[in-house]
């Protein structure tokens, strides 16, 4: 039993969840910084391989597709796998033509000063490469592929809560509300004639047999009722969902969804009497709800019922459709999730690239005059390989610590290094000196600056590192930046002679 204001309550919760269902899910947006990110790796890793291989596709037009190049490679065990790759090759050399958008980005990344310096690249892009292409692939397939939740199913079980109609005629609430003659009676708003949809559910706990019976949900009758004559029941509607859009609308999600429904769960169960059980929604003096005045009520008796003898099992349909709307959305915001996780990944791998690529752009230093006096060479390797306090103090660029010779260590004293001015040692060649990792302090500034967009604070294991230097980072690399980097991109080598 409820009286008009509980009504009007009971109202505006139902009212929520059709603002709900009326919102449209949309699909999720690819980012276009995946796409960017993704084809500046393919033209880096291009751009450092040999002229040899970039000549196979020109200038990137169709007179180098695979159609007029295949003849070439008719033999070649690797023929399938260019014929799969080589439109994604096309596509990457038209990109690194002058006049095409992309004057910019070949000003900013100029060709490798030497050959050597291209192919240690090359051997660090090549790999970069076939790693973003697989994580652009399963990008795409979360946003929009066969892994995607589509809208267009959301939409359906959404609109299905929201419009459904017990008649089998395929109408939807309005269009029922539109051609209906028939006066209320106790049969259209009890069973199976409702629970199939929420605006069908949402007339029969608001709408009487005369306007001046439908007073409770708006605080004043409405202007038409649920009457005999065509139309009127489609006006009451109207009004009905124009007060429906009064206050906020929540966000379209399934914890909203299940929200809204369990608030309309307790409602029904939330009065009744021994003659008027908790399975209505609605104002009513007795059990009677025909929409006459005083006794206008849903009646959910076929899901619901407060006599223990006689537990109900079935869910109403509208709630099962709205909480595999629910699902969807949970699953689409799961794909959300780690669509973001691969596109947070193919940004790490464009970092990578970049550093690599701008590696191959260090020039060697000079060597160094007697007069600027004798380099530093590796003071970190050579303190830590000494094992006795007195040999390691003798160092200048070494202290002993933690106590006696046998449970102390040697470790470099940071105060009095000096910043080395040559990543050459003795014997290097121009290839050993471009892949010594930790001993090339030039690239190590290079993975620093790209890896914190140039910021002066870095984070290594959760701890806050300051004032990257060139000194740093090189003691740094000791921690396992830089060799992690190494480690991430060092895969076996792809099976073709070619690969972009």
């Amino acid at each position: 039993v409820t009286n008009a204001a509980e009504a009007a309550a009971e109202f505006k919760t139902m009212c929520n969840l059709v603002k709900l269902l009326e919102t449209k899910a949309a699909d999720l947006a690819a980012d276009p910084a995946v796409a960017a990110d993704t084809q500046d790796i393919l033209k880096l890793n291009m751009s450092a391989s040999d002229e040899t291989g970039r000549a196979n596709f020109g200038d990137g037009t169709e007179k180098h597709n695979w159609e007029a190049s295949k003849a070439k490679y008719a033999a070649a065990d690797y023929k399938q796998d260019w014929e799969n790759k080589w439109d994604g090759w096309l596509t990457t050399a038209h990109h690194l033509q002058p006049g095409v958008g992309n004057d910019k980005w070949l000003k900013e990344h100029p060709p490798p000063l030497s050959k050597a310096q291209a192919a240690v690249a090359a051997t660090q892009l090549r790999h970069l490469a076939e790693q973003v292409v697989s994580a652009k692939e399963d990008y795409d397939a979360l946003i929009s592929g066969n892994q995607a939740v589509k809208a267009d199913t959301t939409n359906e079980k959404l609109a299905s809560a929201l419009n459904g109609v017990a008649n089998g005629k395929g109408e939807t609430a309005t269009t029922f509300a539109a051609t209906n003659g028939n006066q209320r009676d106790a049969a259209a708003c009890s069973g199976e004639a409702v629970e199939v949809g929420v605006l069908y559910d949402l007339m029969c706990l608001c709408i009487g047999q005369q306007n001046t019976h439908s007073k409770n949900c708006v605080g004043a009758a409405l202007k038409k009722g649920w009457t005999t004559t065509r139309g009127e029941l489609e006006q009451a509607l109207t009004q009905l969902k124009a007060h429906c859009r009064q206050g906020t609308t929540s966000k379209l999600t399934g914890s909203n969804l299940r929200r809204a429904v369990q608030t309309i769960e307790a409602l029904i169960r939330a009065h009744g009497t021994t003659t008027v059980l908790g399975d209505k929604l609605g104002i009513s003096d007795n059990a009677d709800f025909d929409g006459e005045d005083g006794k206008i009520c849903v009646k959910y008796d076929s899901y619901y019922s407060s006599t223990v003898a006689a537990p109900k099992e079935a869910k109403m349909p509208w709630m099962q459709a709205v909480e595999e709307a629910a699902n969807l959305l949970d699953k689409q915001k799961e794909k959300k999730q780690a669509a973001t996780a691969k596109a947070a990944q193919i940004a790490f791998l464009k970092a990578s690239a970049e550093v690599f690529y701008a590696a191959a752009h260090i020039r060697a230093p000079t060597a160094q005059t007697s007069a600027q006096g004798a380099l530093q060479s590796k003071p970190t390797a050579d303190c830590t390989n000494i094992k006795t306090n007195s040999t390691c103090t003798a160092d200048n660029n070494c202290k002993w610590t933690g106590g006696d010779s046998e449970k102390g260590k040697c470790v470099v004293d940071e105060s009095k290094v000096t910043e080395q001015t040559s990543g050459e040692e003795k014997g290097e060649t121009e290839t050993e000196r471009l892949t010594t990792g930790c001993k090339n302090t030039e690239l190590m500034r290079l993975l620093v600056k790209k890896l914190t967009k140039g910021k002066r604070n870095l984070f290594v294991h959760g701890k806050k590192v300051t004032k990257v230097t060139r000194k740093k980072n090189e003691l740094r690399c000791r921690n396992g930046i830089f060799l992690r980097i190494r480690k991430f991109s060092d895969f076996s080598y792809f099976s073709s002679i070619l690969v972009f």
